[in-house]
């Protein structure tokens, strides 16, 4: 209850409505009672108020109890219970991917090996064989709600003439059989680590989403690193849902229902860095939600330990964070051969630790 009041409050505060002022104020003074302990706390707390803001505080209290709760809970449809552990057979692949790693070598991608690693990505090596293979999309698996259950089309538009920095693709695909009049819309950034994809090589995804949503979907190449570096591939997004709001009638769109996303890691990192662009113009009212998908935005592995992770795994992972996100900030520090390659992606990237453009969720 508290926490509905302190939000109704702040959602009145920037209504600039009567006494709404006071209101947060009081607020803060209301949300440390009821964390501190009991209702006789709470009431005692209340009883030092002088009469007319007893009044005041009666008369905000019913104003923001009218206004809409803030933030809708969703219910997770899957039934689950958090243990804090793997599964063991993730835990036992993990181990097997992890010893493949050390014994082949440290595989640390950067900036100077990238190429090696898309290679690697796109033309994998038959497991028999050896022989690389074509893999053409991320997702194999969802290539039939690409080919069969949507209809689909590429297009682009020139985002630097709404904030971004280059020409951007868009696939736009729509769910066969469905009316094609104000539907709800999904814009998607693909994942990657930053190095890896495009708006082709997640097409089968974005179309998974038309048909899992049901809604019209938008696959975005914003670009991916070291081609398009911070905030670039951010302000790419932003201009991919700028266009997007601006032409809903092109697209046979409900304005009100454009909802953005993306995952894992690189994806879930461009909606937050979509995000801070709206909210820095004041435009976060243009998308309804914004999904997150594992979203790589913080900067705590620089605070990770082999005592403090969460998990064998956060810790071995630690080191090998700082390689792509190395190929995506902007800098003028020059590699030294002489420093371990890993050693010098951390140094270089912890002189953007603290930028939001980077990790926008501080």
């Amino acid at each position: 209850a508290s926490c509905k009041c302190c939000c109704s409050l702040a959602q009145a505060c920037e209504k600039n409505s009567p006494g709404a002022q006071f209101a947060m104020g009081a607020a803060a003074g209301i949300s440390a009672a009821v964390a501190a302990g009991s209702e006789e706390e709470l009431r005692a707390s209340l009883s030092i108020l002088s009469a007319d803001s007893q009044a005041k505080l009666q008369n905000a209290l019913k104003f923001v109890e009218s206004l809409p709760v803030p933030v809708e809970p969703i219910p997770c449809l899957v039934k689950h219970e958090l243990m804090g552990k793997m599964l063991p057979s993730v835990e036992e692949n993990e181990r097997a991917l992890y010893d493949l790693m050390e014994s082949s070598g440290y595989m640390h991608v950067d900036p100077r090996n990238v190429d090696k690693f898309r290679n690697l990505q796109h033309n994998p090596p038959d497991p028999e064989t050896g022989k690389p293979t074509f893999k053409p999309y991320d997702r194999v698996d969802l290539v039939p709600y690409m080919k069969e259950k949507c209809d689909c089309e590429t297009i682009k538009f020139d985002a630097t003439a709404y904030g971004g920095t280059r020409t951007v693709e868009i696939t736009v695909n729509k769910v066969k059989g469905v009316e094609d009049k104000d539907r709800p819309a999904f814009i998607y950034f693909h994942g990657g680590v930053f190095i890896f994809g495009d708006h082709k090589y997640s097409h089968p995804e974005a179309c998974f989403h038309a048909v899992n949503f049901n809604v019209t979907s938008f696959g975005v190449d914003y670009g991916v690193a070291p081609e398009v570096k911070a905030p670039d591939g951010g302000l790419n997004c932003y201009a991919a849902v700028k266009y997007i709001c601006e032409n809903y009638a092109k697209f046979n769109l409900d304005p009100k229902k454009i909802a953005i996303g993306g995952g894992e890691g690189a994806g879930g990192c461009h909606t937050a860095m979509c995000c801070y662009q709206l909210a820095k113009r004041d435009e976060s009212h243009l998308v309804k939600f914004a999904w997150m998908d594992i979203a790589a935005v913080s900067n705590h592995w620089f605070e990770r330990t082999s005592t403090n992770s969460y998990s064998w795994v956060e810790w071995e992972s630690t080191e090998g964070q700082f390689g792509p996100l190395e190929c995506l900030i902007k800098t003028d520090t020059e590699y030294d051969p002489a420093v371990k390659p890993h050693h010098f992606s951390r140094k270089v990237v912890g002189e953007h630790k603290n930028d939001p453009e980077v990790f926008p969720v501080l």
